[in-house]
Order: C-alpha cells, then structure tokens, then sequence
C-alpha cells in the first residue's frame, strides 16, 4: 500500500490504519511509528484521521437529521466520560501502608454504561466527510494528537510553555488555538506527567480524565487513567481535582478535592471509590528519568505496569507468583533486563511467546 499518496480521507477509510487506531498491536505500532519517522511530513494529516476516527460514536440504525446533529455535537466533545450522579459522601478508612500517612475513602454513585453506536458504511462515509466540511467551514484550530507506542516516551512541549511527559502506550490531544480567554484543556488517555506554566492572566489549566477533571494554575503532577481508574499524584504546587456529576440535562462539577505536595487521590470506575492518601510523589514520576521504582509491590501489579506499558498479555502459571512483593529501582528502557531482574529477584522462569509472557517458577 502506497500510503505516501493517501490524503486525510484516504486514511480514515483505511481498514489498516482504522485498525490501529481502534485496536493497536505492537507489530502495528511498529510498522505505523517507522513510518511515520520516514515520512514526518505526513505526521499532520495522520493525526486528523486519527482525531476523526476516535471521535465517532456509531449507531446499528437509519440516521435521523437529530441523530446526526448528536453524533456531530459528540465529536466536538469527544465523548467525554460518564458522568455521576448523586453528590459525594464519605465512606469508610483504610489502614495505611508504609507509604502512606493518610487514606480516606468515599463512596459514589454507580455510573451509567456508555452508548456505542454503528452506522452503514455510506452513513459512516457521509459523517466523515460532514465532519471534515465543518471543520473547513467553521474553523475552531486543529485537534493536536500525540500518541506514543508500547515501550516508548515523548517529551512534549505545549502552546502556553507548559510541557508534559507522556508515558508508553498513551495518547494527549488538545486544541492548537489556545489563546489568553480560554481555559487550557487537554485530554489524557494512559499517563502523563505535567509541568504547568502559570499565566499572568490567571488562566486555569484542566485536565480531562475519565471521570474526573484535575485543575491547576501552576504545578507539577502525575495522571494515570488505566485499568478503570483515574489517579493523580501532585509533586508540586496544589491542584483541585473535580468529579463528575448529572443533574438532569445539565452537568456540573461541584465536587471536588483539593490536592496538597504528597497527596495521591485515586478515583475508581468499576466500584465507584475515591482514595486519598499520602505517598512518596517521586516513585510515581520515575518513569520520566528512565527508572521505575518499586516499593513493596505485588508482582500482579509489576505484572500489570508491562502489559500497560510494553504490550505484552502476562500470563501467571502457578499459583503464590503475583502475591510476592517487589522492591527496587530498574531501568524502564529494556524490558529484556526487566524480565531478567524479575527472574533472578524471584526464581522464575519467564519466556516470551509472540505478544505474552509465560510465568512459572524454576
């Protein structure tokens, strides 16, 4: 496939670059990322396919006028995530840990499940090029998309001088008209670590994840969206981090927490809780020097950080291997030497097998 000739609508009705985008695999990662470095003056055009594809919400029916004016409304919005209902109330206490000096419990709401839509290929055809017309139409500046592949990091420098950090296996996208009368907004998939610059004007800058929205005016901090969960550990500065609620057909954010230097806040989808406590931030940053560090943490977890974060599905062949704790401070540049750490630290025998990790002991 000649992909050097495609232009925006050629790749958003690729069935392999549509695939990747929907479902990527590290051989498709891969492939994409080479190509891109060969072909950087296309880095543009592939990041608006990919902005209209993840923003289309689809539908098994005939498409009224109102349903395609929604589903346009949705990708201006991007689907953002459920919202809560209920307000927030206090739940119960955890026993802390050694790493932590405070954990405080809430419960909310159950949330509501999402709508998934899919329309006939001439429908979906014409709602791309509806969406590419209202952007030529009524310009609002481009959705700016970063998106890294497994085992990779990219250092990224936003429109206001603030940068971020964005982890393996993530993405970030934004509007590329930022101006001194608009909040600064981004929205996060994966994790990322950010360094806020402050505005003379005051402007807030927000952070859009799952189900919370993390607000601050000049900080640093840690946001990890994976696996169900939203967690936000501050290193500096004070952020508010707000949860998302329904009242009727208008949303609010009334909720909130604020966040000092140490506070971790975790806000969990599958059984609707908020932890806080307090943690060593710099364990949770590690990641953007190149090192991961490991405090007393169940080898399912460890497990759990490389499937996240290398692309490799770790399957456990005995019983009594993911209770073990681990400990330690290890490069996060090789998963090779990972693999070998572990081995050695626990007596195991790891072997690679196409895109898993078989686990047993020796």
């Amino acid at each position: 496939m000649n992909y050097k000739e495609f232009e925006l609508i050629d790749f958003v009705l690729d069935e392999s670059f549509q695939q990747w985008v929907s479902s990527p695999t590290p051989e498709s990662d891969k492939f994409w990322r080479l190509w891109l470095e060969e072909n950087p003056g296309k880095k543009k055009v592939i990041n608006q396919a990919k902005s209209v594809l993840e923003s289309i919400d689809y539908k098994k029916t005939a498409l009224s006028e109102k349903d395609k004016v929604d589903i346009l409304n949705d990708i201006r919005a991007k689907i953002k995530a459920d919202e809560l209902t209920e307000e927030l109330r206090i739940h119960s206490d955890e026993v802390p840990d050694d790493d932590v000096d405070e954990t405080v419990i809430y419960s909310l709401p159950l949330r509501k499940t999402k709508r998934f839509y899919w329309v006939p290929v001439a429908a979906a055809i014409f709602l791309l090029l509806a969406v590419i017309g209202y952007w030529v139409l009524f310009p609002i500046g481009e959705r700016v998309i970063y998106q890294t592949a497994y085992g990779e990091t990219e250092h990224i420098d936003l429109p206001d001088g603030s940068r971020l950090v964005l982890n393996a296996n993530s993405s970030i996208s934004y509007q590329s008209n930022w101006d001194d009368k608009q909040d600064r907004e981004v929205e996060l998939e994966g994790e990322a670590f950010f360094t806020i610059t402050h505005t003379p004007d005051h402007q807030k800058f927000i952070v859009h994840s799952n189900n919370v929205e993390i607000e601050v005016l000049g900080t640093e901090f840690n946001v990890n969206n994976r696996r169900g969960k939203s967690q936000v550990v501050l290193q500096s500065g004070k952020v508010k981090v707000n949860l998302k609620q329904t009242r009727g057909k208008e949303s609010e954010l009334d909720d909130m927490l604020i966040m000092e230097p140490g506070d971790l806040v975790e806000v969990s989808d599958k059984d609707t809780k908020i932890t806080k406590k307090v943690v060593t931030p710099e364990n949770y940053s590690s990641w953007t020097n190149g090192i991961l560090i490991f405090n007393k943490m169940p080898l399912s977890e460890v497990f759990e950080m490389i499937q996240d974060n290398y692309g490799y599905n770790v399957i456990v062949l005995e019983e009594g291997i993911e209770q073990r704790l681990f400990t330690a401070e290890i490069s996060s540049k090789d998963l090779d030497f990972i693999i070998i750490f572990l081995s050695k630290s626990f007596g195991l025998d790891i072997e690679k097998h196409h895109d898993e990790l078989l686990v047993k002991k020796k």
